[in-house]
């Protein structure tokens, strides 16, 4: 079931989207990948290309359920690290994202792998709004518009882990504003 976190409903999150035995498989991995960095994003560690978590066609199936549209689902796999002490500036989700996507009702989401860590909320920097995030949740918003401007607060007590996605609606296509 959806739960809106925006007055204007663009931003919801679905908890429980993945159930218990899915992400002990992810934990898995995490437990067993050989963690690498990004250029540019030095605060933040990601499996490297051999530790990817590969088996991920279920969260595609479970995403457009949860958004009732099919999407063409990017950026799968990849499982972000944001370690202790660190945060992530607030940022618009567009990076290495296809310049056609630009056309079509773009959308991004976090799917969050744990919750035993302290602070580390998501937070919309223009709408004044925090949002913290429970194992097994994940969060959906517009991509390519500035107003949905966010960021990851400084995560203490443990890293934080959360698979993050983008996709084009296949099946809906808007004026991006």
């Amino acid at each position: 079931m959806k739960k809106y976190i925006t007055p204007d409903k663009r931003v919801w999150a679905v908890d429980n989207f993945l159930s218990e035995e899915e992400l002990l498989a992810i934990d898995n991995h995490i437990e067993n990948a050989e963690w690498g960095t990004i250029e540019g994003w030095n605060n933040y560690l990601f499996f490297n290309n051999t530790s990817k978590f590969k088996d991920h066609g279920f969260i595609k199936r479970k995403a457009d359920v949860a958004t009732d549209y099919q999407y063409d689902w990017r950026c799968m796999g990849i499982i972000m690290r944001i370690p202790e002490g660190k945060k992530m500036q607030p940022h618009v989700d567009h990076y290495n994202v296809p310049e056609e996507f630009e056309k079509y009702d773009f959308l991004s989401a976090t799917l969050y792998l744990n919750d035993n860590f302290k602070g580390g909320e998501l937070y919309y920097s223009n709408l004044n709004i925090d949002y913290t995030p429970k194992r097994g949740s994940i969060v959906f918003h517009p991509g390519f518009n500035d107003v949905y401007e966010h960021g990851v607060r400084k995560v203490e007590g443990g890293p934080r882990y959360a698979m993050g996605l983008y996709g084009k609606s296949l099946t809906t296509k808007i004026e991006i504003v």
